[in-house]
């Protein structure tokens, strides 16, 4: 008798560990999905971001950029005569 109960035990912690693991899984892809319109508007605010960040990037490493900077600082400095 007691083969008989640890594979109905067993059968029931599979049966209860599956459903648990199905239940979460649709869970989570039910909260996930996008439409294609929110897809269509999250790719152009990514392109936009991506242009900005190339645009800043090229600013921040260009050598006239840099000098046009440190002669905005050194001009906004008082003189000292």
């Amino acid at each position: 008798m007691d083969i008989y109960v640890f594979f109905l035990l067993l059968a029931v912690i599979i049966f209860v560990t599956c459903g648990v693991t199905i239940y979460f899984e649709a869970k989570v892809t039910a909260g996930s999905r996008v439409t294609e319109g929110q897809f269509k508007e999250l790719t152009e605010k990514l392109d936009i971001a991506l242009t900005r960040i190339e645009t800043l990037e090229r600013l921040a490493t260009d050598e006239n950029e840099h000098l046009k900077r440190r002669f905005d600082e050194i001009s906004k400095q008082p003189n000292y005569a």
